[in-house]
């Protein structure tokens, strides 16, 4: 009987034992899932982080807005080559220096269309494909291109990707070439000469002036009676006289019978052919001459003259 009693309060003792662990386990689990509970729920940092990371993505989408905006195409201006906006902004007022540019020569071909800037360094705009322009400027990290209608920067990293130099045509390096040669040659041919040792300059000599030729005189054309009067004139003073001033009655009338001959008198130089006629007179020895006229015709008078 006893052995069956302190059976009965072992069993009771066991049971107790493991109900009080049951218990035990179950409060722990229910203070653990309450302690993960607990730190599952937001700090005030994780709260200011999302707002932060939503501020950053409503900015992001802001600047992607405005891009899609400035890339409207009714705020861009089309010109021949590029398009420009139309309202360019200044910036904080700060303007490119041009005080150290460096020419760079052209032609050069763009082959894709680049981002264009201002002189106050803000965006103007963007090039057309395949392009050609000449010579341009480097300016720092800037390269100032004129364009057909006008100028704008292009940064010079962009310039370098697209730009190709083209060569100049030959004919105008051959002229380039003929140019500098000719202005060599002017060059030298102007340059005074220096005199060498054992030389004498030669010192040109003077030039005498030229007698101005005088103008030819007017040419005076005679009447017949005028070649006549100056005919008689010029023989009688030179000692051949008129044969009827001498034999006013001679039986062989006014020629007296002497021999005769044409003279033909030019009307613009009477004087001069009276005066040959007179050296004829003479050396035959005539002393007496008679005229009959003939006419005239072709500038000159015809005189039949008797002599002897």
């Amino acid at each position: 009987m006893r052995k069956k009693i302190l059976s009965v309060i072992l069993i009771i003792g066991i049971t107790a034992s493991l109900a009080a662990c049951g218990s035990g386990g179950t409060e722990k689990k229910k203070e653990k899932f309450e302690i993960e509970t607990v730190s599952a729920e937001p700090t005030v940092d994780d709260v200011k982080k999302t707002e932060e990371t939503e501020g950053v993505s409503e900015s992001a989408l802001a600047d992607n807005a405005e891009t899609e905006t400035s890339n409207n195409a009714d705020d861009f201006e089309e010109q021949k080559d590029i398009f420009i906006v139309k309202h360019i902004d200044t910036g904080d007022g700060t303007e490119i220096d041009f005080s150290n540019q460096e020419i760079i020569n052209g032609p050069f071909t763009l082959g894709e269309s680049v981002d264009i800037y201002s002189f106050y360094f803000t965006y103007a705009g963007y090039t057309k494909p395949n392009i050609k322009i000449d010579d341009v400027w480097k300016v720092d990290e800037w390269i100032v291109v004129p364009f057909a209608q006008s100028s704008f920067l292009v940064k010079e990293e962009d310039f370098n990707r697209v730009a190709t130099l083209k060569e100049k045509k030959s004919s105008t390096a051959e002229e380039a070439v003929n140019a500098e040669s000719e202005s060599v040659a002017m060059e030298q041919n102007t340059a005074p000469q220096e005199k060498t040792s054992g030389e004498t300059a030669s010192v040109p000599e003077p030039v005498a002036p030229q007698e101005e030729t005088p103008a030819p005189a007017p040419v005076t054309t005679y009447s017949e009676a005028e070649v006549i009067s100056i005919f008689r004139s010029t023989l009688e003073s030179n000692g051949i006289q008129w044969y009827p001033n001498v034999f006013p009655n001679s039986e062989a009338g006014p020629s007296g019978g002497m021999g005769w001959g044409i003279e033909d008198i030019s009307m613009t130089d009477p004087y001069g052919d009276a005066a040959g006629t007179v050296e004829g007179l003479q050396f035959g020895g005539d002393k007496y001459y008679y005229i009959e006229s003939q006419g005239s015709s072709n500038g000159y008078v015809h005189l039949k003259l008797y002599s002897g």
